[in-house]
């Protein structure tokens, strides 16, 4: 039997201490695996892999939660938790508004 504590942010499961250990599916993780604040692993690829994904889609959060199959909501959330990613995220998107502005000036101009 487990009881469940309703937090603001957060939910906390206490166990009877026979059954803490008995999780097995956490043991068989490996070790640099990110537990999420909910206590589960999360999809998190790591920060090298994240920022190679913001510069290869130009920081399209669409793109990337495809390719990593999650949802855009945890893309946004890793790029906010990370101030460098953040960063990042942030004057690529400038970048390619500034691209799509030149296109269109230039196709108007034409």
């Amino acid at each position: 039997m487990a009881i469940i504590l309703m937090l603001p942010q957060q939910a906390l499961c206490l166990r009877p201490m026979a059954q803490k250990n008995s999780d097995e599916s956490l043991k068989s993780l490996p070790s640099e695996t990110i537990i999420s604040k909910r206590g589960r692993p999360s999809k998190h690829p790591g920060r090298e892999k994240l920022t190679s994904l913001i510069q290869k889609h130009k920081a399209n959060i669409v793109k990337i939660a495809e390719e990593l199959d999650v949802t855009r909501q945890a893309i946004s959330q890793w790029i906010v938790d990370d101030p460098k990613l953040k960063k990042l995220a942030r004057r690529l998107r400038l970048i390619r508004k500034t691209e799509r502005r030149v296109q269109a000036a230039i196709l108007s101009a034409a």
